[in-house]
């Protein structure tokens, strides 16, 4: 047995398929019965040969697009994954005074992130850092990141470029 995406695409295929067939001999019949086109000499039987040929491959190729969606269409439809989607939706609508039997809800409990098991401590307020000590620690940081690439630039290595510098920010 087919999966409900091979029955879809096979439909589609065979769909456009079929349209296509359809759609290029309708249009070789329609071209070829026109009366703007001259069947009389052989130069004007080849220039109405490749005009019927040239509309006939566009029609059918016009044709096989709609023919492929079509088929597509029909085989979701078809499919057996809509029958049981279809099955569900009509037991539901098919008696629209019957409710579900839902769970009952529980009380909101205070949100924890990982485990309830785990007792939340009384939030502790932040640290506060004088602005001075974090200054100078931001323009150490940045003396230490030159001085690093100055020795790279200075004497360029593997190493050097894959190096850390003794900053106690990650760089």
């Amino acid at each position: 047995m087919d999966t409900d995406g091979e029955w879809i695409m096979r439909s589609a295929g065979i769909g456009a398929s079929l349209g296509g067939v359809a759609g290029f001999f309708c249009a070789a019949y329609i071209m070829a019965t026109m009366d703007v086109l001259s069947w009389t000499g052989v130069v004007d039987t080849v220039e109405s040969v490749v005009v019927v040929f040239i509309f006939a491959v566009m029609i059918g190729s016009l044709c096989t697009a709609i023919g492929g969606l079509a088929g597509l269409v029909l085989g979701f439809v078809t499919s057996p994954l809509s029958r049981v989607f279809g099955a569900a939706t009509r037991s539901e609508s098919s008696n629209p005074s019957v409710q579900p039997e839902l769970p009952l809800a529980k009380a909101a409990a205070p949100a924890r992130f990982f485990s309830d098991r785990v007792p939340i401590s009384p939030a502790v307020p932040p640290l506060q850092v004088p602005i001075d000590v974090l200054l100078l620690q931001i323009e150490n940081h940045v003396r230490l990141e030159q001085a690093a690439a100055e020795s790279f630039i200075a004497f360029p290595s593997q190493a050097r470029l894959h190096s850390k510098t003794t900053s106690p920010f990650v760089n």
